[in-house]
């Protein structure tokens, strides 16, 4: 009763006093390394996050700044066209790039290339993050020496995979033909 009168109130509240939204469109005048943008987070520190098909665009509400070229000692990365991307709400964003998955430390902003060949979709879990290959289904957080392969011989799309995992730690995939298939929290 009180969360219905509390929701009439707020719409007596808007229809009477009415309400403006503003918008902001953020461009590459503004700043953004490109104009074609594939995903977006919002991290801990409020800090948005957009993947473009040039680079890790971070807006922090005043000023963008671009992270278009990964270095790991010698080894340069190049131009990233990031596809993907996922936080673990543990201070790290992985990003699903043309070039690999990387883990990028949001404290550091360094990033680490990880073990995946030709890896096609992620997702956020409880216990890590979620990272189809293959046909393979891998789980990995940055507290683990190396991903661990959970299932394999799943019948999977070559890309754009789509998977979810719930409240209750059950994930679910979208399957090449067949549907949906639903992985228990067990396992």
């Amino acid at each position: 009763m009180r969360l219905r009168l509390s929701f009439i109130f707020s719409l007596l509240y808007h229809a009477m006093y009415g309400q403006e939204y503003r918008f902001r469109v953020l461009g590459v005048e503004d700043g953004l390394s490109q104009i074609t943008v594939s995903d977006i987070y919002q991290d801990e520190k409020s800090r948005i996050w957009i993947a473009t098909l040039d680079g890790l665009n971070c807006f922090d509400g005043n000023r963008i700044r671009v992270f278009n070229n990964f270095h790991n000692d010698s080894i340069s990365y190049g131009n990233l066209h990031v596809t993907q991307m996922v936080g673990d709400g543990q201070g790290y964003l992985y990003l699903l790039t043309s070039t690999g998955l990387f883990r990028f430390a949001l404290a550091t902003e360094t990033c680490r290339l990880l073990p995946f060949s030709s890896p096609a979709a992620l997702a956020k879990g409880k216990q890590g993050v979620w990272i189809t290959e293959g046909n393979k289904l891998y789980r990995y957080s940055a507290r683990m020496s190396a991903p661990v392969r959970m299932f394999a011989g799943l019948n999977l799309p070559e890309s754009g995979t789509s998977m979810t995992e719930d409240e209750d730690g059950n994930l679910w995939l979208a399957l090449k033909e067949g549907g949906v298939m639903r992985i228990g929290a067990d396992g």
